[in-house]
């Protein structure tokens, strides 16, 4: 009977018959996470910074290509405070917690 079950269970959701065994394995730790990210957003705006001084000294190749990099920067920064705010939100939630 269980094996009916697992079976069932594998159907309906893909892989999930072996998701237990490579959860541990394959999962990265959140601070990890977060400094990959945070670093991402860094040299996305970095990039863009640098297209932008490329383009004030007449340098740049082409002007959407500044854009291009400067709005990438923009939407990995606005990203980046949205899950920065989620964050603040849920540590006030744990704070108002009665134990």
């Amino acid at each position: 009977m269980n094996l009916a079950v697992e079976a069932i269970a594998a159907a309906a959701l893909p892989g999930a018959a072996g998701a237990t065994a490579n959860a541990g394995a394959a999962m990265p730790d959140f601070s990890q996470w977060l400094e990959q990210n945070v670093s991402g957003v860094n040299q996305d705006v970095t990039r863009a910074e640098h297209a932008a001084q490329l383009l004030a000294a007449g340098q740049a190749d082409s002007l959407p290509d500044v854009m291009i990099a400067i709005e990438q920067a923009r939407g990995s920064l606005s990203l980046m405070l949205q899950v920065r705010d989620r964050l603040v939100s849920a540590y006030q939630d744990i704070l108002r917690m009665q134990i």
